[in-house]
């Protein structure tokens, strides 16, 4: 039995949606404070939730599931060279796109932890 691309091409994009709604039950994204008693701290503390949040729970499986859509579509292409090229692109933008958020999370970090003198460290 051949493997027909069109009854695979939704698997990655379900995936992501239930993990995009499973995901967010064990996260804290909220400060501790509720009401007048909200301070800068606790605004800072609920950016740093958030930013840890998508760094560490939503990027690492989303650019696991573009690997692997990437990989699909170059263990598919059946020798088409347009189809292993788009496997191809797809699989270095996911590498490119990860150094970038890795980057910039290294980069917020050590911007947080000079600003609020290393209390709120991603």
């Amino acid at each position: 039995m051949r493997l027909n691309f069109n009854q695979i091409k939704y698997l990655p994009l379900a995936m992501l949606i239930c993990l995009l709604v499973a995901a967010p039950a064990g996260a804290k994204l909220t400060a501790n404070c509720s009401g007048a008693g909200c301070n800068w701290a606790n605004l800072q503390e609920m950016i740093v939730n958030i930013i840890n949040f998508a760094v560490k729970a939503i990027v690492p499986p989303l650019a696991g599931l573009l690997l692997v859509w990437g990989g699909i579509i170059l263990l598919t292409s059946g020798g088409n060279e347009e189809r292993v090229g788009q496997g191809k692109k797809i699989m270095t933008s996911v590498i490119v796109g990860l150094v970038i958020v890795y980057t910039s999370w290294l980069l917020i970090n050590t911007l947080l932890r000079v600003l609020t003198n290393q209390k709120y460290g991603l």
